[in-house]
């Protein structure tokens, strides 16, 4: 795909979804994004398919990757999809709460109709709602007790750690350890993903799962090791110009162990 071209949800599409959330009706967000992505016409390539578990529960996780034309939501339906052809069920995604400074063209779209417009897409697709600010300490509890309760009933979980960025990787709030060793602690292992633009595609690259080291949870720095280990698993299947702040890292451990896949 080239790097300018720009890709827009069909109307179609938006005019089921608006259906859905106008009745109430939930939506299989895996049969929609299998739908999405071919009515588009968004070239993309999916590797590692064979690495999601058929069974269970599973944290995947990616780095957020877009650009002017290509919002990150593309790179998550590629995924979504993905999961859904492989094993028959969604993941479900986290998503913030708010978005600030969004406009329509010229015209800001206010915070308080996008926080509502995100509580209604979480309703169609099952989403978990995350609050954005971090004072929101109990809202935040919530949502983990959500996440938790997710997996414990065999859902997958799917984010994007860095929640901002435009595909180098940017280093994420040390919550992303504690959820994912929170995770671990129930034996829900990771599976890193790496989005990025390859031979005018959107590259899916799928990784093995492992499971972080949940005993270490309550050790000093625990979760900024937990969620540095789950960022240099996204890195190794990113091209190293996409390695942005865990580049030192990444180029330590290639000099250590040799060529990573």
């Amino acid at each position: 795909m080239s790097k300018t071209a720009s890709y827009r949800l069909p109307y179609r599409y938006i005019g089921k979804f608006l259906i859905a959330m106008a009745l109430g009706r939930e939506r299989e967000v895996g049969e929609d994004a299998a739908s999405v992505l071919a009515a588009a016409g968004l070239p993309y390539r999916v590797e590692g398919q064979e690495n999601v578990p058929t069974e269970g529960p599973f944290a995947l996780i990616a780095n957020h990757y877009e650009r002017p034309g290509l919002k990150v939501f593309w790179g998550g339906m590629v995924l979504t999809a993905a999961v859904w052809s492989r094993i028959g069920r969604s993941p479900r995604w986290l998503m913030t709460s708010e978005w600030y400074g969004f406009r329509l063209g010229f015209i800001p779209v206010p915070v308080a109709l996008l926080r509502w417009l995100f509580r209604r897409l979480a309703d169609v697709y099952r989403l978990i709602i995350v609050p954005r600010a971090t004072e929101r300490a109990m809202g935040r509890a919530a949502a983990l007790r959500a996440i938790l309760q997710a997996a414990h009933e065999g859902s997958p979980i799917a984010f994007f750690p860095e929640g901002i960025g435009t595909g180098s990787l940017v280093r994420p709030p040390e919550a992303v350890g504690l959820l994912l060793l929170a995770l671990a602690e129930k034996g829900v292992p990771t599976i890193p993903a790496a989005l990025y633009e390859e031979d005018d595609r959107l590259v899916a690259r799928i990784g093995r799962p492992f499971l972080l080291k949940a005993e270490d949870r309550h050790q000093g720095n625990s979760f900024a090791k937990a969620r540095d280990e789950a960022m240099l698993a996204i890195g190794r299947l990113l091209p190293p110009h996409l390695w942005g702040e865990y580049a030192m890292d990444l180029k330590a451990a290639l000099e250590r162990g040799g060529q990573f896949t």
